[in-house]
């Protein structure tokens, strides 16, 4: 939802909890990625510049498949463990574990 320069993504905390991942790191992955100031305002994100829908769903496309999918088995059930200031993907249903890129997680 566009409101003069600026794009609303409605019901924005819900991905995060779906994701199970923490609201402001996927905030600041997707502000990143946009190069735009970002900020959460209830469950709304708010962007600027005009973002089209295929944009956020190319960039939730990617989170996936980089912080949230195993590398090993390719399942979701996922969680982030961080030890020595490097970050983890430690997968539930296989038990592999491997370094996450970025500081997003």
């Amino acid at each position: 939802m566009w409101e003069g320069q600026k794009t609303f993504l409605r019901n924005f905390s819900e991905f995060p909890k779906v994701l199970r991942r923490d609201p402001d790191k996927v905030l600041q992955y997707l502000s990143k990625e946009f190069a735009v100031p970002a900020e959460r305002s209830g469950d709304k994100a708010m962007f600027v510049g005009r973002r089209a829908p295929d944009d956020f769903t190319r960039l939730f496309q990617i989170y996936v498949k980089d912080y949230l999918e195993c590398h090993t088995c390719k399942s979701p059930d996922t969680k982030i463990l961080k030890e020595n200031r490097i970050s983890f993907l430690i997968c539930e249903a296989c038990g592999a574990k491997s370094t996450l890129k970025g500081k997003y997680a």
